[in-house]
C-alpha cells in the first residue's frame, strides 16, 4: 500500500528484511580454513565457531567430525566441522 508520506509494508515484508543474513556454508568454512588452517585444536575450533567444546565432541561421537592424532593431541579436521553447523545443531 502506498501513501503520499509513507509506504506501507506487508507483514511478509516486513518479517522478509528482519531476517538475519544467512552466509552460505562453504564461505564460513573457507573463513575457518584461512584462519585456523586445515587441521585445528578442539579449542581453536570451539572459539572461531563459538560453539562449546561438548558440541564438538558429540559431533566426534556421532562420526561427523573427523580427527587426526598427533602425539596426544587430538586435532580436528576444519572442513568436517560444516557436517554439524548444516544440521542446525550448534
Amino acid at each position: 500500500m502506498k501513501n503520499d508520506n509513507f509506504i506501507f509494508l506487508t507483514d511478509e515484508e516486513i518479517l522478509g528484511r528482519a531476517l538475519a543474513v544467512d552466509y552460505p556454508i562453504k564461505e564460513i568454512i573457507n573463513c575457518a580454513v584461512n584462519s585456523i588452517g586445515d587441521v585445528a585444536t578442539m579449542n581453536e575450533v570451539a572459539n572461531f565457531f563459538k560453539i562449546s567444546r561438548h558440541k564438538i565432541y558429540r559431533g566426534i561421537n556421532e562420526k561427523k567430525i573427523l580427527t587426526a592424532k598427533s602425539g596426544t593431541k587430538l586435532l580436528i579436521i576444519t572442513k568436517t566441522v560444516a557436517n554439524i553447523l548444516c544440521n542446525n545443531e550448534v
